[in-house]
């Protein structure tokens, strides 16, 4: 049932037979009496929450689900039945999918597969980077790269319209004071974005003491070695919908390739998902496929496949 799911014995709560009265009474009393140790067990409620039983897991256990039984039950629902001329936008992260490594913030190119950008751009079909990357980094990259219609950068928190070079931005008043505060108390190697703080993952307990006051208005969202500082009900997930919405363009026709934890967000939307072969475990149980290369080279087969599909279109 779902009590013992929730409750670990001893740990954050106590389980007690049905109907067993005296040992009921005597774990009440025990924890009303020590109020350290029912404040530990408080605290290990949230983290239990917190890690199995968001709204969030909720709706990622029912999209594995779902995903699993079109799968079972659909044999067209395949990378290799997909073609590309049924889709309006393609989007990617950037390290470790579009490059093979956390790319250099000296923006050099070398860290780029040209190749691969090469075959995004013969697709001939509207290209979306989605990144936790700033916005500075974003401009300069689109400056030398014009290839993205337009790049959700800072894990959703900023839109960048590369052909306009509009710029929309989803700030909140905690987060001008989380940026203020960290730029009095700053980490090594911590970012600052237009919306969003960046820092290594190994500060993330002091960052959190720093900004206790407004920690109920900011959100930490994880990813591999780092923890990025975002505003509440921002992430890459939303930012995608916010910018297809503003071009018109149908979600549903949508091909997303991802790997990391921050991704998962954008997995959660409609269109077709493919998580690269290094990705977030997470992340490989919400897509709709998973290939046998790990960053570049899997968004190159990708890429390869919907390419040969449109030349034997042509032929």
């Amino acid at each position: 049932g779902g009590i013992p799911l929730q409750i670990q014995d001893g740990k954050n709560g106590f389980l007690v037979d049905v109907g067993d009265i005296e040992a009921t009474a005597r774990v009440i009393a025990s924890i009303l009496s020590d109020g350290k140790m029912a404040k530990k067990m408080g605290a290990a409620s949230v983290r239990i929450v917190e890690r199995a039983f968001t709204l969030q897991k909720g709706v990622e256990k029912h999209l594995i689900l779902f995903g699993d039984v079109i799968a079972f039950k659909n044999r067209f629902h395949r990378l290799r039945y997909l073609h590309p001329d049924n889709l309006k936008g393609i989007i990617t992260d950037l390290d470790r999918t579009i490059t093979d490594k956390p790319a250099k913030h000296n923006l050099d190119l070398s860290d780029y597969n040209m190749r691969l950008l090469d075959s995004l751009r013969q697709l001939n079909i509207d290209l979306f980077l989605a990144t936790g990357r700033p916005l500075e980094y974003v401009k300069a990259l689109c400056e030398k790269m014009p290839l993205w219609r337009c790049v959700i950068a800072e894990n959703g928190s900023v839109l960048y319209f590369t052909r306009t070079k509009k710029i929309i931005a989803v700030d909140t008043g905690a987060m001008e004071k989380a940026r203020s505060i960290l730029r009095k108390n700053p980490f090594p190697g911590i970012i600052f974005g237009k919306v969003i703080i960046s820092i290594p993952r190994k500060y993330e307990l002091p960052a959190r003491q720093l900004l206790s006051e407004i920690i109920e208005d900011v959100r930490f969202i994880t990813n591999v070695d780092e923890v990025m500082i975002l505003p509440i009900g921002v992430d890459k997930g939303a930012g995608v919908r916010m910018a297809l919405q503003y071009l018109a363009i149908d979600i549903d026709k949508t091909l997303v390739i991802g790997e990391g934890e921050n991704d998962i967000d954008m997995f959660l939307n409609p269109g077709f998902k493919i998580a690269l072969a290094n990705a977030n475990t997470q992340l490989k149980k919400l897509a709709d496929e998973v290939t046998s290369e790990p960053s570049s080279r899997g968004v190159l087969s990708v890429i390869s496949q919907l390419l040969a599909r449109k030349d034997r279109t042509k032929e």
